[in-house]
């Protein structure tokens, strides 16, 4: 005795099917079944009464299976049947592409099967649209990742390109710990530090007689002013006293602190000439231009 259930198949217990009820049966365990004869002609179609995606095929009857087959199928199928006829049926499923009037094209999986008549095949087909749909997505989706990638690629260049040319000493500090996200090159220099040194450090470690909760408190304070107060520090490394003008922005939902560095020469040599820091324009995707300076900070903090 089997558990497979293969000795009920082969001791002659299973009842006759009646043919009004085969082919009931045959739609049901298929999208879509052929009974295609030794010359290739469709002798019968049959479709599965739950899906009506395909319409009605009758008028394939009695005709090539070929006529209705993609031009990359028809090669295919040709190979498989010729191999069946010859006694070797395919042991792998055979995807083939269906085309009636140029309209419309779908994917279909066959299995060859044998049957009472002579030299005919019984082709049991699954609908690969809903598969084929899903690739399509996918596809689709991978593309807008790439597209998202390379905008945001581009976007990075140009923040680079302005960071590294601009005239003040910026450094972008994280409110939640306190840490530099990021710092342009006049920022190392005036803290006496290089670029890749500086991230990831606290920006109250780079001070004297300063805190970090006490020093992200006043950068806060300071951001709620008009007039854009400055805080004033003064740094381990150089031992110089500069002023951070800070301005507060979120990005990714975490809230950033944006700090100009301003040394105490800088602060003199502008008090003198009255000249303020220059901008930067920077072109946008939607034809707007950002400003970098003072500009620029009044428009962060609007």
């Amino acid at each position: 005795m089997t558990t497979d259930g293969s000795s009920f198949w082969t001791s002659g217990a299973v009842p006759l099917i009646e043919p009004e009820f085969l082919s009931s049966i045959i739609a049901a365990a298929s999208d879509i079944a052929l009974v295609v004869s030794a010359e290739g002609t469709i002798l019968s179609v049959l479709l599965n009464d739950q899906d009506d995606s395909f319409g009605n095929l009758s008028h394939w009857e009695g005709r090539p299976v070929v006529e209705f087959l993609t031009e990359e199928s028809i090669e295919k199928f040709q190979q498989a049947h010729d191999a069946y006829m010859s006694g070797h049926p395919p042991k792998k499923p055979l995807e083939l592409n269906h085309s009636d009037n140029a309209v419309w094209q779908y994917p279909v999986r066959y299995t060859f099967h044998r049957f009472g008549q002579e030299n005919g095949v019984l082709l049991l087909g699954r609908d690969l649209r809903p598969i084929a749909e899903t690739q399509q997505q996918l596809v689709q989706a991978q593309i807008a990742l790439e597209q998202g990638y390379e905008a945001s690629r581009e976007f990075d260049a140009r923040y680079r390109v302005v960071m590294s040319n601009v005239d003040d000493a910026i450094v972008f500090v994280s409110v939640q710990t306190g840490r530099i996200e990021d710092a342009n090159g006049r920022a190392a220099a005036l803290l006496g530090l290089k670029p890749d040194a500086l991230v990831g450090v606290t920006l109250a470690s780079l001070f004297k007689d300063r805190s970090g909760a006490e020093l992200t408190e006043s950068l806060m304070n300071a951001t709620l002013t008009d007039g854009g107060e400055a805080v004033p520090v003064r740094t381990s490394r150089t031992h110089q006293t500069i002023d951070l003008y800070p301005t507060l922005f979120r990005a990714a939902g975490q809230r950033v602190l944006m700090c100009r560095l301003v040394g105490s020469e800088a602060i003199a040599s502008n008090t003198d000439s009255g000249i303020q820091s220059c901008g930067v324009a920077v072109p946008g995707n939607d034809g707007c231009h950002c400003l970098y300076g003072p500009a620029w900070h009044h428009a962060v903090r609007q």
